[in-house]
């Protein structure tokens, strides 16, 4: 997820390949990302980090702005609530 409207696309996605080709030598499969940008400086920038959006992700790294003041302890307030709402799948039940 990247709220910061100064970092590049192109610098975003050569992080993202270097995740997934990285991540297989050490026993970790990592999928193609979905890559998301929002504004911060936009009232709904906040749904963009809720399950409704994105589900619930096994990993999420968030590119977090310089600017606002305090926009970092607001990114770990809504996901401190999301992660408090999670309710993870009943592994026993057959569906």
């Amino acid at each position: 997820m990247n709220l910061d409207v100064r970092t590049r696309r192109e610098k975003i996605d050569e992080f993202a390949r270097l995740m997934v080709s990285n991540g297989g030598p050490v026993g970790m499969r990592i999928a193609p990302p979905r890559i998301e940008s929002a504004d911060t400086r936009r009232s709904n920038w906040t749904d963009y980090l809720k399950p409704q959006h994105f589900g619930y992700p096994e990993l999420m790294v968030v590119i977090v702005p310089e600017q606002p003041k305090g926009i970092y302890g607001k990114i770990t307030e809504v996901n401190r609530n999301v992660l408090l709402d999670y309710k993870p799948p009943n592994m026993n039940e057959v569906s």
